[in-house]
């Protein structure tokens, strides 16, 4: 008689606990990816300064621009 009361509560917490960690799940993916969105031209601009030249194109970042 007293299993069954528990075994609700138990089942609803473990319910509870699966939605809240695939909603946290979720939200991070998404919070990851707009980081990443937001980062990679920063890190790819330092890349390329630190090579010497632009990591897209080759062209190098200390040639002359004059004509």
């Amino acid at each position: 008689m007293l299993f069954f009361p528990w075994s609700l509560i138990v089942l609803s917490d473990l319910f509870f606990l699966c939605i809240g960690f695939a909603w946290g799940r979720r939200y991070g993916l998404q919070e990851g990816i707009l980081l990443g969105h937001k980062e990679a031209p920063i890190l790819l601009r330092r890349a390329s300064l630190l090579a010497g030249h632009c990591l897209l194109c080759q062209q190098d970042t200390n040639a002359s621009y004059r004509n």
